[in-house]
């Protein structure tokens, strides 16, 4: 039978002062308004994510976070305290979306798997939390934020990409699918590939003419760009 291994937090505690250069007073000041561990775990995660290889690093803190959730947090349920921790990784998560060398979304996922295999009594933390948890939430601002960071671990993801293998005609149809920050970074390798000698030729602009010369998704002006960019071909391939 499965049971609560979550009953003492002192390893963990020991490990998150060292890993997150916080100190034993943090622990004592952390209330809802005044979140010093959470602010020091977030930030940590960051920069974490902008570094190679660093996944196994941080599910071993988030292991440790999620024991020590379990102690203070779980019983009852706070999910202000939920959407504070949410709002600081979402804040987080959005500052070095386009820096991105860490798959967030999938790290968090292989965390839940083994949390689903070797535990059964705990309570998951907000970053934990799926459709497949047994708890309902109380607050309609949980539910909102949990929303938000859901889908903001979805949209990361697209930040992986190596975009530099899709074809023109790939990219158009991913920028205008896509929001501001994502169609920066299309927008510039269109340009690239521009620069490095890359000519259209009448189906690609017939392409682009027919299916995006009329889109309002362009926050980054690709249909002028494309527009001035191509006038000279346009010219001679007709």
């Amino acid at each position: 039978m499965k049971q609560n291994y979550f009953k003492n937090g002192d390893l963990s505690k020991s490990i998150l002062i060292e890993k997150l250069n916080l100190t034993k007073n943090d622990f004592d000041e952390e209330k809802v308004n005044r979140n010093p561990i959470v602010k020091k775990l977030t930030e940590w995660i960051s920069e974490k994510l902008i570094e190679n290889n660093t996944e196994s690093e941080i599910k071993l803190i988030l292991f440790h976070y999620t024991k020590i959730w379990n102690l203070k947090y779980s019983s009852p349920y706070n999910e202000i305290k939920g959407i504070v921790l949410l709002n600081y990784m979402i804040a987080s998560l959005q500052k070095y979306l386009p820096d991105l060398k860490i798959d967030f979304n999938r790290t968090l996922v292989e965390l839940n798997s083994f949390f689903d295999f070797l535990f059964i009594q705990i309570s998951l933390p907000p970053y934990l939390e799926n459709e497949n948890s047994l708890r309902t939430p109380k607050l309609g601002g949980y539910e909102i934020k949990k929303e938000e960071f859901n889908l903001l671990q979805k949209e990361s993801c697209k930040y992986l990409i190596n975009y530099g293998k899709q074809s023109i005609n790939e990219l158009f149809k991913i920028y205008f699918e896509s929001n501001e920050t994502i169609q920066k970074l299309i927008l510039e390798i269109i340009k690239e590939k521009y620069s490095k000698g890359y000519i259209p030729n009448k189906f690609d602009i017939d392409f682009f003419n027919e299916i995006y010369l009329k889109e309002s998704n362009d926050s980054q002006k690709l249909i002028d760009y494309f527009i001035r960019i191509n006038y000279f071909f346009n010219k001679i391939t007709y």
